[in-house]
This record gives structure tokens, sequence and C-alpha cells, in this order.
């Protein structure tokens, strides 16, 4: 895995888990 690759790995999962919590809160 490229340095590149894993950053975006990681910002992707960061973003999903916001969103998740975002989605908890809004229900």
């Amino acid at each position: 895995v490229t340095p590149s690759g894993f950053t975006v790995m990681k910002s992707c999962v960061e973003l999903k888990s916001i969103a998740y919590s975002a989605d908890s809160r809004i229900e």
C-alpha cells in the first residue's frame, strides 16, 4: 500500500465514522 493510498483509506474511514455519528445524532 502506498502512503498516499493509506492516507486516502484512512480519511475515507474517518469520513464514514463522522457520517455515522451524524446519522445517530439525527435519529
